[in-house]
């Protein structure tokens, strides 16, 4: 699994964490949600962006099937095999089978929450012992769920007033979308806008420690208005990855003591431009997972049910392979 790929030659925790009881910070800046379209025009007008990076080459590019109305969010490896979560499936961890023309998505393990509330779950990763951990929108906590389901387990309690008191979390449904273990209680996880940022948590503590970042910048020149957002997260070989699906580029996160940075990696929007792969409502972007192997970059598509504009009945979400470069 992803943090088992390799080690930080700088640790995400040294010495820095904030428990959640009696967190302090700055107050928070100024968020998207209070800026209007022609502020945030102006911003990207005068802004200052680094270079789109080089596009990923397409190796494969299949429609996903198995599921009515799937929402596909997060991406993570098991055993060589894909796996994922549903938005407004939230029974289930789904199993990717990928055939020549298609990917099916099954049920794979049940997903059993122990005080029973709805976890509306935008995130997924492995814990290296055949188990999930999945990052829950809606309660803003990391439920561990283990080979075969049960019992399932909150490992955290809600991490919200920790990510507001930072900045986070000021725009309803902006809130947690993607998770990444690094070790056995290291954990990162990504606010996905408005502002977008990151969470480090550190559940050895009791309660949970965490230390956020809100990254409001966007990484390249944005396409249109779209707002800068993080949507999922991949560690490995000592690097962070993260998936920026408005700008549709793939980025690294840079970690020192005192700072956090991103800098893009590669580029898939060549790929999601194509005439034969595009959606017709182009307005915002749509990648919601990733996920690497020793060959292939992995990128999910979440359509929200938008047609394929050179075929309008299609309202499959895309799983995208490319080579990993």
């Amino acid at each position: 699994m992803s943090y088992l790929e390799g080690g930080f030659s700088n640790p995400p925790f040294s010495g820095s964490d904030k428990s959640m009881a009696g967190w302090k910070t700055r107050p928070p800046g100024r968020s998207f949600l209070q800026m209007n379209p022609l502020f945030f025009a102006v911003l990207v007008t005068l802004g200052a962006f680094a270079p789109r990076p080089a596009e990923l080459e397409l190796e494969r590019a299949l429609p996903v099937d198995g599921l009515i109305r799937a929402e596909p969010s997060g991406l993570t490896i098991r055993d060589g095999a894909l796996y994922t979560v549903s938005d407004n499936h939230t029974d289930d961890i789904y199993r990717l089978r990928l055939e020549a023309d298609r990917a099916v998505m099954e049920p794979a393990i049940p997903i059993v929450v122990p005080d029973g509330v709805r976890g509306d779950y935008e995130g997924i990763t492995g814990d290296g012992n055949g188990g999930f951990y999945l990052a829950s929108e809606s309660q803003f906590r990391i439920l561990h769920v283990p080979d075969g389901g049960k019992p399932a387990a909150w490992v955290t309690p809600s991490l919200e007033a920790a990510g507001k008191s930072a900045g986070l979390f000021q725009f309803r449904g902006g809130y947690f979308e993607g998770i990444a273990q690094i070790d056995a209680t290291h954990f990162l996880l990504c606010a996905e806008r408005q502002p977008r940022g990151l969470m480090f948590v550190n559940i050895a503590s009791v309660p949970p420690s965490t230390e956020s970042f809100v990254m409001m910048e966007p990484t390249v020149q944005p396409r249109g208005l779209r707002f800068p957002d993080f949507t999922d997260l991949w560690v490995t070989g000592g690097a962070i990855y993260v998936l920026e699906r408005n700008a549709e580029i793939i980025s690294i996160i840079e970690r020192t003591e005192k700072s956090v940075t991103v800098a893009p990696w590669r580029s898939f929007r060549r790929t999601v431009d194509r005439e034969d792969l595009r959606y017709a409502d182009q307005r915002f972007g749509m990648a919601e997972g990733l996920a690497f192997d020793d060959a292939s970059v992995y990128i999910i598509l979440d359509n929200n049910g938008a047609s394929r504009k050179s075929n309008l009945a299609d309202v499959r979400p895309l799983l995208l392979i490319f080579q990993r470069q």
